[in-house]
């Protein structure tokens, strides 16, 4: 598991939040290995999110994430997909 030391964004948008949570991955996982973040938004607008987290799973965050944007957290064998329900 993936844990990360610290998380913090004010308004972030939801397309910057990932791309973070991308590389912080990389940055905490052992071998530095990370994980493969996809949104999948189809044609809505990326939402705008505030959240502020110490020392918690990677996995744990990217559900906050994907319950605070109304999305949902798919794992797939090459990457995590945070989208919408088809």
């Amino acid at each position: 598991a993936i844990v990360l030391p610290q998380v913090e964004f004010r308004d972030a948008q939801l397309t910057d939040v990932v791309q973070f949570l991308q590389q912080a991955s990389m940055a905490n996982a052992p071998g530095r290995k990370g994980v493969n973040i996809v949104l999948d938004l189809k044609d809505r607008k990326p939402p705008t999110l505030t959240l502020a987290l110490r020392d918690i799973p990677l996995s744990e965050v990217l559900r906050y994430v994907a319950q605070m944007c109304g999305l949902r957290v798919k794992y797939e064998p090459e990457a995590v997909v945070i989208g919408v329900d088809r």
